[in-house]
């Protein structure tokens, strides 16, 4: 893992874009929802509609998505660039190791052999790196930013929530290992 980070330590400032991307994103989000809520509620009652209030809600709606969808769209172009880049340097650095390898090393084991475990690995390392920059940044905003909302609108509630979920963990936890 320590080897992998420094890879990824060469391109901090697309991780940094990354994380802010995927912060922008996240945040737009979770927020369309609660200007849902608002626009249902300028529905009064039954043919008593504000209409006008309601369309500067979709409108803003209608913003916010499009640059929510750009934001991930430039975070996944800014991961691919990045991991393309890492595994091009990890690539690199272990065909300048196979070129120092002792000969009797190289007559034990087939070059190609060699490289295709060299491409193989890189491949796999390539997918995991992808998936977990994706998943990981915007899934960690995710909770955090939800948490924030969640405190925002009733912090009573949301301990509660926190509580309730982490109860029904625990519990879970406790059933699988009875069951083991």
């Amino acid at each position: 893992m320590k080897k992998i980070l420094k890879f990824i330590g060469k391109y901090k400032i697309f991780l940094v874009l990354s994380v802010l991307l995927a912060t922008v994103s996240v945040i737009l989000q979770l927020y369309v929802p609660i200007l849902f809520g608002d626009a249902i509620d300028q529905i009064v009652a039954k043919h008593q509609v504000q209409f006008d209030a309601m369309w500067v809600l979709l409108r803003e709606i209608l913003v916010l998505v499009a640059i929510s969808a750009l934001a991930t769209w430039i975070m996944n172009m800014i991961n691919n660039h990045m991991t393309y880049h890492i595994v091009q340097d990890i690539r690199s650095q272990a065909i300048r190791h196979i070129q120092r390898l002792p000969l009797s090393y190289l007559d034990r084991h087939s070059s190609g052999d060699i490289v295709s475990r060299i491409i193989a690995d890189t491949d796999i390392l390539s997918d995991g790196i992808l998936l977990g920059f994706t998943q990981l940044f915007s899934g960690i905003v995710t909770i955090v930013v939800t948490l924030i909302f969640m405190f925002s609108k009733n912090f009573w509630i949301t301990l509660l929530v926190i509580d309730a979920d982490t109860n029904e963990f625990l519990n879970c936890q406790i059933y699988f290992f009875q069951i083991i």
